[in-house]
């Protein structure tokens, strides 16, 4: 939440996609998880962890080239953040991301599990998951022109319609192949959904709280 608060406000400030900036790290997971499950199908796990700290060291670096206005300190309220229950669409913009989020962290623990059932590998395991975060970049580089054309709450509704199908369609799964479909769907209703909760969430929060805000 932190590094998503920076960045949409840096976007914002600079008149930038935040839905461009963001398909970079799908880009990134996509490549990790088709390379790794084939790696892991042939290597084993172990050294899933230590690969996982180790890239993680790359992001220091790159979080000390970010920039940090000076903002100079402003005396809020005690409980500005709670006046934020008086705005009906940010209440239900939390509740609905509460719902979703038990879905997607379902979803994220027995994905796997479920194309083992159907005996997938461990590199068909990293292919689901490779494919979701492809086709979740058209959803991230469009996302605002979905916003001119439906509005922010509708392209939010849309993502939530595509994540529905996309969880209809585990139940009918029969094969492998099958959940590699499902995944396309999912993914790009997962694209739509992430950077649609995340614009709206820091459109609707004043900026000294749109971490918080986030992480709520």
């Amino acid at each position: 939440p932190i590094a998503n608060g920076l960045i949409t406000r840096m976007s914002e400030r600079h008149d930038l996609n935040y839905g461009t900036m963001r398909l970079c790290g799908s880009i990134g997971f996509m490549l990790m998880t088709i390379c790794g499950g084939a790696a892991w199908e042939r290597f084993g796990f172990h050294a899933m962890f230590l690969t996982a700290g180790l890239s993680f060291l790359l992001v220091f670096f790159v979080a000390f080239q970010l920039e940090d206005p000076p903002t100079p300190y402003v005396q809020h309220r005690q409980h500005a953040l709670w006046d934020l229950r008086q705005d009906a669409g940010f209440v239900v913009l939390i509740i609905a991301s509460f719902f979703v989020g038990i879905a997607l962290g379902f979803s994220m623990v027995f994905d796997g599990l479920y194309m083992k059932f159907f005996g997938g590998r461990e590199r068909l395991i990293g292919l689901m998951f490779g494919v979701a975060a492809l086709s979740e970049l058209p959803a991230m580089q469009y996302r605002d022109a979905f916003t001119r054309r439906l509005s922010g709450p509708r392209t939010l509704w849309l993502s939530y319609i595509l994540l529905c199908i996309a969880y209809g369609g585990y139940v009918f799964a029969r094969s492998p192949w099958m959940l590699l479909v499902i995944a396309i769907v999912k993914g790009f209703g997962f694209g739509l959904f992430l950077v649609s909760t995340i614009r709206l969430a820091s459109e609707r929060a004043p900026e000294h709280w749109s971490s918080t805000v986030q992480s709520v």
